[in-house]
């Protein structure tokens, strides 16, 4: 089967490597900014006596974060080396990094949807009375909005998907290169347009006679003797059908 048949183009239009690359560069971009963020909020937290819940909630996601910017390093890595090997490992540690962000970003949207009890706020303002930072985190420990949260996992949850599937495509790609060597030294026809100086002058047909009036009425004359004796043919074999033999007297 033909290689480009099998594996899924990215974005219908490019390569699956091209895709592979992408989604590195863009966990590495993104998981390293938010894993600041994040990274900051933790130890923002740290020093104010808030409920150890959310101290973890915050805690797993910079954790989330940082592990996907340093998977999208290995992806580049594992991409730039084209290794059947490295490739399906950078498919099973994102695969893995997938199910923990489930848990752990699943984890922060619940701890945001909830509210400190009315004992837990008393008792973190009692320890800084007169810090309105502490206030703050006292009534909102996660400052993060429900609705960027939300938005924040579930497009990164679609993204891993969609990486996984491009990663298996190239895995594919790789493993039908290793199968068949000689596939990059086959001749690929130009995806570009046709340059007009690069077409030559039509060939002549060797033994080829244009037709003339001459030789189309010879030939329309020798289609209808060949019609007449077929008919004449047939006419004595009907003739023959029903002959009525006559009785001897």
């Amino acid at each position: 089967m033909a290689l480009s048949s099998r594996a899924r183009l990215f974005c219908c239009v490019l390569a699956p490597v091209i895709g592979v690359l992408t989604a590195s560069y863009l966990w590495i971009i993104c998981g390293i900014i938010i894993a600041i963020t994040g990274w900051s909020q933790v130890h923002l937290a740290a020093a104010y006596p808030i409920p150890a819940a959310y101290s973890t909630a915050l805690y797993f996601h910079a954790l989330i974060f940082t592990l996907l910017g340093v998977t999208g390093i290995y992806g580049v890595t594992a991409s730039s080396l084209k290794r059947p090997g490295l490739i399906l490992g950078y498919l099973i540690i994102l695969a893995l990094h997938l199910l923990l962000s489930f848990g752990g970003g699943g984890f922060l949207l619940m701890m945001i949807n909830r509210s400190p009890s009315q004992d837990e706020i008393t008792a973190c303002l009692d320890q800084n009375p007169n810090d309105p930072v502490a206030t703050q985190f006292c009534y909102t420990p996660i400052t993060i909005p429900h609705g960027v949260a939300v938005a924040l996992y579930v497009l990164s949850w679609i993204l891993e998907i969609y990486a996984c599937v491009m990663i298996f495509s190239y895995l594919e790609e790789l493993k039908q290169r290793a199968a068949n060597p000689d596939f990059e030294r086959k001749p690929r026809r130009p995806s570009g347009p046709v340059d007009p100086g690069s077409i030559g002058a039509p060939r002549p047909i060797p033994n080829f006679k244009p037709a003339t009036m001459g030789s189309l009425m010879s030939s329309a004359g020798e289609l209808r003797a060949v019609y007449n004796n077929i008919r004449g043919a047939m006419d004595w074999q009907h003739h023959e059908n029903h002959r009525v033999p006559l009785r001897r007297l």
